[in-house]
């Protein structure tokens, strides 16, 4: 859009165990426009990563389990 890269979000998932049970979380954090490059919108994991740094989140979504048993085998 005109040089500028829109939309851009950083999805962040961290993983949690405790014994049998396990959560998994899963943020989506929307970052700013930013300028493109030639046209070109760049995902720079690293940049991404530390400009979502203390923003908050718009969706989270969050999953949880427990082991039952094992597995057959």
């Amino acid at each position: 859009m005109n040089g500028i890269c829109v939309g851009r979000e950083y999805d962040r998932h961290e993983l949690a165990r405790s014994g049998d049970d396990v959560r998994v979380e899963s943020r989506t954090i929307p970052l700013a426009d930013k300028s493109s490059d030639k046209g070109t919108c760049w995902a720079e994991p690293a940049e991404e990563r530390s400009e979502a740094e203390g923003r908050p989140c718009s969706e989270l979504r969050v999953i949880t389990g427990t082991k039952i048993g094992s597995l057959p085998g």
